[in-house]
């Protein structure tokens, strides 16, 4: 058997179709494929029972852009960043160059997260979590509201830096620290690289986890010095306000999903 041939035999499974009904014009219903979660999902079986790693699943729309349509990023969200740049007063002793704050943030429904008694022979679990990780959630009381907000946290480090948009999520590794705040590291070619750079939030309730990663240098200041700003390219505001208005913005959304979860019930 082919390739192509495993391939269709997985897209039939998955989407619970005849096999004679994937064609190279067959659509891959949307509604199976919503959100990362389903396109990862979908990528894990085809690469566990196929045994073909196909980047292509994570854009496809139907089965013949499989195989025709040009790789693209793993990363199949949306990608705003919030940025700005932090301006030092022009009389403070030293030399110092701009700095820049950089945000992700990524919401997610743990319905969307496959349930597995056994996460450690399920194929999305494997192509997603590391060993580490897999063991931490199977240590919480609620293992898929804690994989879920892994979840999160990794496609919200990915939004947050242009490097990491290019790794696969098995390439970096949520850790907690023995107070259980979450950190960043990064596992490529066999290096650990911890991120302290990179400071992750998760919080979960009621069915939905978010999660927030935000990045920025930061500087020493003489005691003495002006407070600093914040400057966006057309308008300046204060450090505070902004900063206020961000955590406003990201607490407003984090209630509003949860009263659109509540409505639908």
């Amino acid at each position: 058997m082919s390739d192509k041939d495993k391939i269709r035999s997985v897209v039939a499974r998955f989407f619970n179709v005849p096999e004679a009904m994937v064609t190279e014009d067959f659509v891959l219903p949307a509604d199976r494929l919503h959100g990362s979660v389903g396109r990862a999902t979908f990528h894990a079986a085809i690469k566990r029972i196929a045994g073909v790693d196909l980047v292509t699943t994570l854009s496809a729309t139907t089965f013949g852009e499989l195989f025709t349509q040009a790789p693209q990023v793993v990363n199949n969200n949306p990608t705003d960043t919030i940025g700005f740049t932090r301006v030092l007063p022009t009389d403070i002793r030293g030399t110092f160059r701009p700095l820049k704050l950089h945000t992700g943030i990524d919401i997610e429904h743990t319905d969307n997260i496959p349930s597995a008694p056994d996460p450690w022979s399920v194929p999305f679990y494997i192509e997603n979590f590391t060993k580490a990780e897999i063991a931490y959630c199977q240590r919480q009381r609620n293992p898929h509201e804690s994989f879920c907000g892994l979840w999160c946290a990794k496609e919200a480090a990915m939004k947050c830096s242009e490097g990491f948009r290019k790794l696969r999520t098995l390439d970096l590794e949520i850790r907690h620290d023995a107070q259980g705040r979450p950190h960043l590291a990064v596992l490529r070619d066999g290096k650990d690289e911890p991120k302290p750079d990179y400071e992750i939030s998760i919080s979960h309730s009621h069915g939905l986890c978010v999660a927030v990663c935000v990045s920025g240098a930061t500087g020493t200041l003489d005691a003495s010095s002006e407070p600093i700003s914040i400057v966006s390219h057309e308008n300046s505001v204060p450090v505070d306000n902004r900063i206020t208005w961000l955590a406003f913005g990201f607490s407003l959304l984090s209630i509003v999903f949860w009263l659109l979860f509540f409505l639908k019930r």
